[in-house]
C-alpha cells in the first residue's frame, strides 16, 4: 500500500519559477495540470 505522499511525489512535480526555484504549494501533474496543495492537508488533496 502506498501513502498519499508517495502517490503525490510519483504523479506531481514542484512548479519552478524563472530562476528554477520551486514555487511553494504548487505542483504540476504528469498531464501538465498545475494544482495547489491546500494548507494543513498534507498530500491528500493532490492524490
Amino acid at each position: 500500500m502506498f501513502s498519499n505522499k508517495q502517490l503525490g511525489l510519483f504523479y506531481f512535480n514542484p512548479v519552478l519559477d524563472d530562476q528554477d526555484e520551486a514555487v511553494i504549494c504548487y505542483y504540476r501533474c504528469r498531464c501538465s495540470l498545475v494544482r495547489q496543495q491546500a494548507l494543513c492537508t498534507g498530500w491528500s488533496n493532490l492524490a
